[in-house]
């Protein structure tokens, strides 16, 4: 996972291409992007037109992480755009026409039909539009969408990725010896909490090292737990989305407690969501939960040697019992169930758009041919793009095969790379595939299984 800090403005304007105004779009985002530590790798301005617009995007979203385009949106020509691009039926908006509403700026009723991936993020007046990893600015109100929310996203986004833990150790005399551990990109601080303990918080930018670090540790002094750090400013995000998935997640641990409560965990990019979602609520609401959580995967024939490498990573990092079963799901969970008792939830990674998942609820008992357990599943309503909207802004590790053009994972035989992911690089002439968080349509997530 690489992320990058280029960017590509898009500026659709006719009266510029027609010497009627001035540019100050790309003079204001390059000085300002600049400022941020971004580059602004592509400046173009285009006319007012569908193809040209859709032939844009699709080229930026190749090269690009981030594609920011500025135009007037009321006349809804960038949204068809974007719609056809992503095939995605443009809707109403309920959202942006209420906040429109709200802050008194007029609209009309093609700016308000927007894909359903849209994300709204409100500014002073106009809110900034996000669709996937293109960021739609009304050229009206460019100055204050920058100052009040895409500034602070951008900021946020261009934060080096941090992995933070927290060890109760006792040193047993060989508190002296810790200093050996010392690594130059381990930064580590002990804290003594009673007479005979200590509290030591590490944090590295390497994974590698933070495990590396723990394991050595683990030889040196007794540890007798270790959870991770997560971010803290989940809480704060105000996606409609992400607010629900924790209050469901809450709900949960209430009902049921978080011990006796698992995760069904695979490595893949929706599970992955889940735990971190979890980990955070777990934190925030139960600090004092000791217990590692318990996850259950349940591995198919063949698997492959980067999901099994990711699953291993998340143990160490997150602290987790993963518990390991090659057998059909409805055996899995009976095994489970029979060797823990006490548990009563199953915390699940399932989206609507996943098969046989369109009518369930966010708590549903299983089918009364399986064992019976409450099923448990906070991202119902989360959509491809949005996943990765999560992972990316909130830098989660993912397992690495999403980075070689797969986008929904099974196993070695029944799995290939997306073919809406592959393209021929001009410059080696060589076949290349994106990576899974570039898919351009939603609908063809699956098509690389077979």
């Amino acid at each position: 996972m690489n992320f990058k800090t280029n960017i590509s403005l898009i500026v659709v304007n006719n009266s510029i291409l027609n010497n009627e105004n001035s540019d100050t779009y790309s003079s204001f985002f390059n000085v300002n992007l600049n400022t941020l530590g971004f580059i602004v790798s592509k400046i173009c301005v285009i006319p007012t037109d569908i193809k040209i617009i859709t032939q844009e995007i699709i080229l930026s979203n190749r090269e690009y992480d981030i594609t920011i385009i500025v135009s007037d949106l009321s006349n809804g020509t960038v949204n068809q755009a974007i719609g056809k691009t992503i095939e995605q039926k443009l809707i109403k908006n309920q959202q942006l026409e209420n906040l429109l509403k709200k802050n008194n700026v007029s609209f009309s009723d093609d700016e308000l039909l927007l894909p359903i991936a849209a994300n709204i993020l409100e500014a002073a007046k106009y809110p900034l539009i996000q669709i996937q990893r293109f960021f739609l600015i009304h050229e009206n109100h460019m100055n204050s969408i920058f100052e009040t929310v895409f500034k602070q996203y951008l900021i946020n986004y261009k934060k080096p990725r941090m992995f933070k833990k927290i060890a109760n150790i006792y040193p047993n005399g060989n508190s002296v010896e810790l200093g050996k551990l010392k690594n130059g990109l381990i930064k580590y601080d002990l804290t003594k909490t009673t007479k005979n303990s200590f509290q030591l918080t590490y944090e590295s930018q390497s994974l590698k090292d933070i495990i590396e670090f723990e394991d050595n540790l683990k030889h040196l002094v007794l540890v007798s737990s270790t959870k991770p750090v997560m971010s803290d400013t989940v809480y704060s995000d105000v996606n409609t989305l992400v607010m629900n998935s924790l209050q469901v997640i809450e709900s949960c641990f209430l009902k049921y407690g978080p011990e006796n409560t698992f995760i069904c965990f695979n490595g893949g990019k929706d599970c992955t969501v889940l735990l971190h979602l979890t980990m955070v609520v777990l934190e925030k609401h139960y600090p004092c939960f000791s217990q590692r959580p318990i996850c259950l995967y349940v591995q198919g024939p063949k698997p492959f040697m980067e999901q099994e490498e990711f699953v291993d990573e998340c143990q160490e990092l997150y602290s987790l019992n993963i518990i390991r079963h090659q057998m059909d799901i409805k055996t899995a969970l009976k095994t489970i169930l029979g060797e823990h008792s006490n548990l009563k939830a199953c915390l699940m990674g399932t989206r609507r758009t996943d098969p046989f998942s369109k009518n369930l609820g966010d708590f549903q008992m299983t089918d009364p041919d399986y064992p019976e357990v409450m099923r448990v599943s906070p991202l119902l309503n989360w959509s491809y793009f949005q996943i990765w909207n999560y992972l990316l802004y909130y830098k989660i590790s993912y397992c690495t095969l999403y980075d070689m053009g797969y986008t929904s994972l099974g196993n070695i035989d029944n799995t290939v790379r997306n073919p809406f992911l592959l393209y021929n690089d001009v410059m080696d002439g060589q076949d290349k595939y994106l990576p899974a968080y570039k898919l351009l349509k939603e609908d063809s997530e699956r098509y690389g299984r077979k």
